[in-house]
């Protein structure tokens, strides 16, 4: 494998980390404000 390759593949895995962070930040805020309601409406 050629340098050029492997600095391709990485960058795709870089990039594909910082989606699915991105995603796991997004699902854990959605679960934040779900929880927060429903604390909510329990008092």
């Amino acid at each position: 494998m050629d340098i050029a390759a492997l600095s391709m593949g990485l960058s795709q895995m870089k990039l594909a980390q910082q989606a699915s962070i991105s995603i796991m930040k997004l699902a854990m805020d959605t679960a934040e404000v779900q929880a927060a309601e429903m604390t909510e409406m329990a008092e």
